[in-house]
């Protein structure tokens, strides 16, 4: 019974794009065709979700064309935030390392790909314990991604700190097929190989040192918008109850904002209508849902004129704003604040 439903796991269209992205991307780097890879009718399915078992099948097909030691290293070191979407948004501007960390490791679901991500901590170190849980996942993919994982992560923290990382050791429960003398050179680290654990062990100043990239302004916006994605993820919230989320953490509505929030989905502006239109939704209908209720706010709570509220809410013009509120509420947006407070907590 668990295996039928890893089984599923796998076969499911779950798996972010910028994989076979950095994939392709890589393979012409080493001078591998993409079409050795994947057929140009199959690319243009990869570019919104899809089955991690056809990635799988691309790595070990990859290792076979360019059987170079150094691939996870070349693959690993893409690692691109200002890619990633939601996520790498969330951690470039995570506070210190370790917040950003956590992040990485609460929010991996998202991305499709079975890693299973722990960590803990000592007085003096930070242990990182990775595997991959999914048993339909090839062993040579399987060492391939985990290896390639060190420098995804060593990728990131360059890019947060602005400097290389430093780590104690590395234990694998495979031989890599990166020479432990790179993990030494570039890492301070030493490698043990067939412990039958994957562990990275760091000191702990490391996580606790400040990002070049924080900003706390947009932080919190960023994580609740991956927690309601996780939870969407895990079948706990609809793609309406997503939309309204997003559209509440938004400071200037308008209709283009629908193509950024299918991309924080990492699905099709189409697939996201079709999505809402199944829960018998209409986009603009939220859009106009949340442009009322902020208006309603703004006018009790704020000096605001209508044409400043306009432009917050997207409209271009004051006219049309006033139009689209009175048929809300029936009242125009000067006669709404002239009601009495009755009045308005009734609407």
């Amino acid at each position: 019974m668990q295996k039928t439903a890893m089984t599923s796991a796998v076969q499911r269209e779950v798996l972010h794009p910028i994989y076979i992205e950095l994939l392709l991307h890589l393979a012409q780097n080493k001078g591998v065709k993409p079409h050795k890879l994947v057929s140009p009718k199959l690319a243009d399915s990869l570019k919104f979700r899809h089955k991690p078992a056809t990635f799988f099948h691309l790595v070990e097909r990859f290792m076979e064309l360019c059987p170079d030691k150094y691939l996870p290293v070349n693959f690993g070191r893409q690692s691109d935030l200002a890619a990633a979407g939601t996520i790498g948004s969330a951690v470039m501007s995570a506070p210190t390392v370790r917040d950003a960390f956590e992040i990485i490791c609460r929010f991996y679901p998202l991305t499709g790909m079975s890693y299973d991500i722990n960590y803990k901590r000592t007085a003096s170190e930070t242990i990182v314990q990775m595997d991959m849980s999914d048993p339909e996942v090839p062993s040579s993919a399987r060492n391939f991604l985990l290896e390639s994982l060190v420098h995804s992560w060593a990728g990131c923290y360059k890019i947060l700190r602005g400097e290389e990382i430093r780590i104690k050791s590395i234990s694998f429960d495979f031989q890599p097929t990166t020479p432990s003398d790179y993990y030494r050179e570039h890492f301070g680290a030493e490698v043990f190989v067939s412990t039958g654990r994957n562990i990275v062990v760091f000191d702990n100043y490391l996580f606790e040192q400040a990002n070049l990239t924080r900003n706390s302004s947009v932080h919190s916006r960023f994580v609740a918008r991956c927690e309601a994605a996780l939870q969407r993820y895990r079948g706990g919230v609809t793609c309406s109850q997503i939309v309204r989320r997003y559209l509440k953490s938004e400071n200037n509505l308008t209709s283009a904002i629908l193509a950024s929030i299918a991309s924080s989905m990492n699905i099709s502006s189409r697939t996201l209508n079709r999505r809402l239109q199944a829960e018998n939704y209409k986009f603009s209908q939220l859009l106009q849902e949340e442009r009322l209720s902020r208006a309603c706010e703004l006018l009790k709570t704020s000096a605001m004129t209508t044409a400043e509220i306009a432009e917050q809410l997207g409209y271009s013009d004051a006219s049309n704003f006033r139009r689209a509120f009175k048929k809300w509420v029936g009242f125009s947006p000067s006669e709404f604040r002239e009601k009495s407070p009755e009045l308005l907590n009734g609407i």
